[in-house]
């Protein structure tokens, strides 16, 4: 259920993409060269491959203010910013020693353009819900919700 879920935001936010680190100081670079927008929307964290079962962590990027505006912080400003506290290249390459994980996958969506004006707040409780519904569990990263 969760895959097919995923599969169908490809089509309903048509601006999205995916990359691949094969370690967290990779980060910036890949952000770059694969030129994630700093726009409001949700991303994936998957370990070693895009699969359900590999899923790490769930994520938004842009919060609405009460006028109508985003504060700033699209995905790729989020996606570099800090986790736990700490710079995410770290935080990620950590992720990786811990778990002995060789790769890791993000795919993202602009939930929020011309077209499609969905809260990345929406969109993350969305993929949460229906995670939980599919595996009766949080992905291992996302923490109590």
């Amino acid at each position: 259920m969760f895959k097919e879920y995923v599969c169908s935001l490809v089509s309903k936010f048509p601006i999205h993409g995916t990359f691949k680190i094969l370690n967290g100081r990779e980060l910036s670079n890949k952000i770059r060269e694969n030129r994630v927008p700093d726009k409001p929307g949700v991303y994936l964290i998957y370990s070693e491959s895009i699969d359900p079962e590999s899923l790490l962590y769930i994520g938004k990027a842009g919060t609405m203010k009460t006028d109508g505006s985003f504060k700033n912080q699209g995905l790729s400003g989020r996606l570099c910013a800090k986790q736990d506290g700490k710079p995410r290249p770290q935080f990620f390459q950590e992720v990786m020693d811990q778990f002995a994980i060789q790769a890791l996958y993000f795919q993202w969506f602009v939930t929020f353009a011309e077209d499609t004006k969905i809260l990345p707040a929406k969109a993350e409780a969305d993929l949460i819900q229906v995670y939980y519904d599919t595996f009766g569990r949080l992905p291992l990263l996302n923490k109590d919700i």
